[in-house]
């Protein structure tokens, strides 16, 4: 696993603080906010690619400071797809979907590398909108850090192809699903 060279510092800094505020507050709430986003393999075969960022983009830090957090900070945007790329300028032999990076390469290059997005309805940012991956997401942290859940950061940018209210009306459903089937969501 790629762990990049300034994570464990920062994981020791957050970890020294975190014990220094819980030293001057002992009932104090200390997290992070992460950026997360639904990950999912562009391809078959790309399982392991889309693993494989997951875990450097999301999970890693997390993972470091797994003690040293009584809440977990959720933002959620989107979802990408990541696949298995030989192209030696990209990190960890992925091609990660994001709406920034194909718009940087020209989309015939990025499908051509093995990019993919989808149909879905586009903020004016061009990340697709996919309400339906958030609840699960959530859930699925929520199971694996056995924290509580905030959610720190989830909106869209204007225009979009889709209206505020669709919006929120369809996160805020499919957290509603991840809370009912478990999820400690706290706000």
């Amino acid at each position: 696993q790629f762990i990049p060279v300034v994570m464990p510092h920062m994981a020791a800094a957050h970890k020294r603080v975190y014990g220094m505020l819980h030293d001057l507050q002992p009932h104090a709430n200390v997290g992070i906010a992460q950026n997360v986003a639904a990950v999912e393999p562009a391809r078959p075969g790309d399982e392991a690619a889309a693993h494989t960022w997951d875990l450097f983009m999301h999970r890693s830090f997390i993972d470091m400071i797994r003690d040293s957090q009584d809440y977990l900070g959720l933002n959620y945007y989107t979802r990408i797809f990541v696949s298995k790329t030989r192209v030696p300028w990209m990190p960890l032999g992925t091609l990660p979907g994001y709406a920034e990076l194909e718009k940087g390469l020209t989309w015939p290059v990025f499908k051509m590398l093995g990019g993919r997005r989808d149909g879905k309805p586009r903020t004016g940012m061009n990340w697709e909108v996919v309400p339906e991956a958030f609840g699960p997401l959530v859930l699925d942290y929520h199971k694996s850090y056995k924290k509580p859940i905030y959610i720190m950061e989830n909106g869209m940018a204007e225009p979009s192809q889709i209206t505020r209210t669709e919006f929120l009306r369809g996160h805020l459903s499919s957290l509603k699903s991840a809370m009912q089937a478990g999820a400690d969501v706290r706000g």
